[in-house]
Formats: structure tokens, C-alpha cells, sequence
């Protein structure tokens, strides 16, 4: 093994035994100086936890070169649980769904921070030699979607409706643990359909493209977003804020929106909180 593999995977090693740390123990990084404590970064349990890491351990680097402060990388087992740490103000900053960003700000008076420049759509593909052509064929076969509560998902169904399908009823809707393993379920022949981040159905290899057929497209609305806790201090929030807009001026963060293809963090505007607000009523009435 060559020394930068062996590095590369020491860090890595490094970073997944924190990370299990932050998940297991918690309250483990509490100092009674909260200038001074490691700053909790969640992240949206959308990817698996590996994976997450991997994808944002240099934006965690990079919070701390600038902030002169450790960041902890930390998430939840699923979206719900995620939504609970975060309204409970377990994590400093999170990076969240749209909705539960609007949800958060609300319902909780959290901050927002930034969002990803491109915008969010969900991509619904069926197998190549599928004799699905059009949204109403879904009657009687399965869809896969990512968490019940992402709001991909929702406006799946929402379409569904639109169709004249009632979800649960007319058309089987079976939950994913991620948005891979939804679109991994119609590869391996567990669904006739599945919904999930266009983002990663484009960087999908074109060998694994040539086996799936693009029947439907979500429309698109604001993407993931940054949010601060109520509990984090103004000057501290406008520090991360400036740092989050600034990432992709540097190498780490060049590099980090070539491989992930979120261009950008770009500034929230009352405009994009309002227009994923409409969400919100239909991801409290899940919540239940």
C-alpha cells in the first residue's frame, strides 16, 4: 500500500471513530467555555455514514482553519431522529433539507446560513424495458422513495396525486434508507420505479444509466441549506455565515464542488424560505 493510501485511509479511520464518539456520547465534547468547545457540525443522514464523511470532511477542515475552532462532524440514524437533534439544538450548524430548514427557522427560531446554489430536483426512473411510459402506469406497481420525510418523497406523492394515484392505496410506496439505495432498488428488480436526487442519478456511471429510463422529474425548488441554533451567539453565526459564502474561493472547497456538483453556498432569501414553506404542513402532518 502506497503512503498516501495508508494516510488517506488513517485519516479516514480517524475521522468515522470521531464521528462515532459524537453519535454514541453525545453531550462527550461539553465544556463549560462555549467559546472553546468543538463546534458541532450535523449533517442530513441522506448518504450513509461513511459516506457523509468522506464528502464533508474538508468542509469541516476548512471550518476550523477559519474559525480557529474544532469542528465535530456528527448526524443521526434517520431523518427524523435528524430533526429532532437539530430542533433541540444538539447541533451548531446543520445542514438540512429545504423544509426542515423552513420548519427549523419557524417553529424553532433557528438561523439560516447559507444553501447550496443549484437547485433540488428529484428524479424518477423506471428499468429501460419498463412498459411504464407515463406517471398514471404506476397503478399497481411499487415506487421507491428515499426517507418519508424528504421532501422529494413528498412531492413524489404529490405528483402521484396529480396523477389521479393515491399513494399507499393505488401504488406501493416503499421507504429507502437513502436516496442510493432507492434508485439501487429498481437496479436490483425490487421496484418498478424509484425517486431520487437528480444530482445523483447525473453522476451516475453511463453503464448503470443504460439500465433505467428518466420517466419523471420533480419541480425544482431551493436546495439544502446551512442552519444555525438558536443557541449560537450572533457574532459567532455571522463568523460561519462569511466562512460557509467564502468555501468556494478555496482549494478545499473547489475541489469540494467538483466532486459533489453543488457549485456554490450562496445567501437564503426570504424568497427561497418561502417558497419550500409550503412543505412544511404536509412534513408536520408526518411528524405525527
Amino acid at each position: 500500500m502506497s503512503s498516501f493510501k495508508w494516510l488517506r485511509n488513517a485519516l479516514t479511520a480517524g475521522l468515522m471513530s470521531v464521528l462515532m464518539l459524537a453519535l454514541i456520547f453525545p453531550g462527550a465534547w461539553a465544556s463549560d467555555k462555549p467559546d472553546q468547545r468543538p463546534l458541532r457540525l450535523g449533517l442530513l443522514p441522506y448518504l450513509s455514514t461513511e459516506k457523509l464523511v468522506k464528502t464533508y470532511a474538508p468542509l469541516a477542515n476548512y471550518l476550523e482553519r477559519q474559525l480557529k475552532r474544532k469542528v465535530i462532524i456528527t448526524t443521526a440514524p434517520g431523518f427524523k431522529e435528524y430533526l429532532k437533534r437539530a430542533n433541540q439544538g444538539r447541533y451548531d450548524v446543520f445542514f438540512t433539507a429545504p423544509h426542515f430548514a423552513a420548519y427549523a427557522e419557524t417553529r424553532y427560531n433557528h438561523s439560516r446560513l447559507a444553501r447550496l446554489a443549484r437547485s433540488l430536483d428529484g428524479t424518477i426512473v423506471v428499468p429501460a424495458d419498463s412498459t411504464i411510459k407515463k406517471i398514471s402506469d404506476l397503478r399497481g406497481r411499487v415506487l421507491s422513495t428515499p426517507d418519508r420525510l424528504a421532501v422529494i418523497t413528498i412531492q413524489a406523492e404529490q405528483l402521484l396525486a396529480q396523477n389521479g394515484l393515491v399513494p399507499g392505496r393505488d401504488v406501493t410506496i416503499r421507504y429507502a434508507s437513502s436516496h442510493n439505495n432507492a434508485m439501487k432498488t429498481v437496479l436490483d428488480g425490487l421496484s418498478d420505479a424509484a425517486i431520487s436526487l437528480s444530482a445523483l442519478y447525473d453522476k451516475m456511471s453511463p453503464k448503470l444509466k443504460s439500465r433505467l429510463r428518466v420517466l419523471a422529474k420533480t419541480p425544482p425548488i431551493p436546495h439544502a441549506m446551512f442552519m444555525a441554533s438558536g443557541k449560537i451567539d450572533k457574532q459567532t453565526c455571522e463568523a460561519i455565515r462569511q466562512s460557509l459564502l467564502a468555501f468556494g474561493e478555496s482549494p478545499q472547497g473547489k475541489l469540494f464542488f467538483k466532486n459533489t456538483g453543488f457549485v456554490n453556498f450562496i445567501k437564503i432569501s426570504d424568497e427561497n424560505m418561502n417558497t419550500v414553506m409550503r412543505f412544511v404542513p404536509a412534513l408536520e402532518g408526518r411528524l405525527k
